[in-house]
């Protein structure tokens, strides 16, 4: 009995061993060839032959394996010390930054400078000519000695003119349109009837060009002239879409890490607005982009509070007037007044306000926007599946005109502008990366978004809050981790899909 059970046991442990599949001699044997004992020491030796060459294998991988580790370990010693070597030498690049005068941070172009030059020249001049020309206003009848309008140019009135009406120039086609807004007085009668008691008149007059309206706004006894355009750009001639970043431009490092900066792309402006923060109820106003680089450059600004707090870093100033998301409210859209400083025209923007508008600016619940068109508002809807939403408003009445649904993922995104009626939307990484627009969406079909290479920012920092496009320059002025930063583009003519 005990004969056959070792008979069977080794032809079942022969059977395992065969299924290993392992390189190993074990022969077959035959009860003829050798007795029973010889081969049961036979199949022992060769499972211990067997055990001690897995045995030297596992061992063999274990010490591979600690050879791995050790060198995982000094890899990421290697990539630790490549990271402070890297983070010193940012630090020391922004300390150099720091202490090199800020004329030659500025990467300004030739023509940039010697148009602010001219600009300055000519409001000097128009300062000089309206001293020279200046009299004691009486009221009577006489020759005008009014010199040359110029936009923000404090001009004395007409001999002729009386408060509380609105005088139209010459013509040429067009009427003179007064701007429908609080404490402005309308249709030519009457006194100011804002809530501002330091708005008195209003006197309108027009170019010599259908092209824009000059209006005119007394206050204190003095006259200020903006240029007010007549209409937006014509669809049949807003034909151009971006092909690339031409270049990047770092102007500064100040205020906060978030927040935005921009001009008004109304004709002859060059003044900068700069907005530190998700929130405030202040902002400051430059007279040129070489005031705001300059060293006494918190000197030089005018502080303007706002009649009610904003929030996020979508706003925009536009003709005068700057628009923006009211604190505290979901979807409340703003427009104010700069010169006076009063809210004259508020609205809802439907859908808004529910989810961030893009997934890496979760303090911009909606996003406004300038282009060669008007005014724009940008939203995410979470019924829409996260998706962006472009708002065509009415930059007079606020009221909206349409509406599009769009394809363009709000989750990684930081921030979007647009160009002729197309937006594009700038993506990133939560650990900060290198910008890219993945995304367009054109409200006139004329552009092939699918299979459209992606077009990267040269970034430098972190991330992006605020992007502002500018039409006349072609530029966007955008706020990188608290550096205020212009990227120039390259533009091209849209072509049909």
């Amino acid at each position: 009995f005990c004969v056959d059970c070792g008979a069977l046991w080794f032809s079942c442990t022969l059977r395992r061993v065969r299924r290993l599949n392992w390189a190993m001699d074990i022969p077959t044997l035959s009860t003829a060839e050798l007795p029973l004992p010889e081969r049961l020491n036979r199949c022992d030796q060769d499972l211990q032959s067997f055990n001690q060459k897995v045995y030297d294998m596992s061992t063999e991988m274990r010490g591979q394996l600690r050879s791995v580790n050790a060198l995982k370990s000094e890899i990421h010693g290697h990539v630790d010390s490549l990271a402070l070597r890297v983070d010193r030498v940012e630090r020391d690049v922004e300390y150099l930054q720091n202490k090199i005068p800020d004329s030659s941070d500025v990467e300004i172009e030739e023509s940039v400078i010697e148009q602010q030059e001219k600009e300055a020249q000519q409001k000097k001049k128009a300062i000089l000519q309206g001293k020279a020309l200046r009299v004691p206003f009486t009221g009577t009848k006489g020759p005008s000695l009014t010199p040359e309008p110029q936009p923000h140019t404090i001009t004395p009135p007409p001999p002729n003119f009386t408060p509380g009406t609105v005088q139209s120039g010459s013509t040429n086609g067009c009427d003179g349109v007064v701007p429908d807004c609080h404490g402005v007085t309308q249709n030519g009668s009457g006194s100011s009837s804002g809530t501002s008691p330091a708005l008195v008149l209003v006197e309108v007059t027009n170019e010599s060009v259908c092209g824009g309206t000059v209006v005119s706004t007394k206050m204190n006894g003095l006259l200020s002239r903006v240029t007010r355009p007549d209409s937006l750009v014509s669809l049949d001639h807003c034909s151009t879409h971006l092909s690339s970043i031409k270049s990047q431009k770092i102007v500064k490092k100040a205020g906060d890490v978030t927040g935005s900066w921009m001009k008004d792309p109304t004709k002859g402006s060059s003044r900068i607005y700069f907005f530190s923060g998700p929130r405030n109820s202040t902002l400051l106003e430059f007279v040129s982009l070489k005031a705001f680089t300059d060293t006494n450059w918190t000197r030089k600004a005018e502080i303007i509070t706002l009649p009610l707090p904003w929030q996020g870093t979508g706003h925009v100033v536009y003709n005068g007037f700057i628009y923006y998301h009211h604190a505290d409210t979901r979807n409340e859209v703003l427009k104010v007044h700069l010169l006076n400083r009063t809210v004259t025209d508020r609205m809802l923007l439907p859908g808004a306000g529910r989810m961030p508008a893009y997934g890496l600016s979760p303090h911009s619940l909606l996003d406004l926007a300038v282009d060669e068109l008007g005014l724009w508002a940008i939203h995410a809807d979470p019924d829409f599946g996260g998706n962006l939403v472009v708002t065509k408003l009415d930059s007079s009445s606020l009221a909206v005109e349409h509406t599009w649904d769009t394809n363009c993922k709000s989750h990684d995104a930081e921030g979007a502008f647009i160009i002729c009626g197309t937006m594009y939307v700038v993506y990133n990484s939560h650990s900060g990366g290198r910008s890219t627009i993945k995304c367009l969406f054109d409200i006139h079909d004329n552009v092939l978004t699918e299979g459209m290479p992606a077009i990267f920012f040269p970034k430098r920092y972190t991330s992006h809050s605020g992007m502002h496009y500018h039409p006349k320059e072609k530029q966007v002025y955008a706020w990188d981790d608290g550096y205020q930063t212009i990227y120039k583009l390259d533009t091209k003519r849209k072509q049909a899909a």
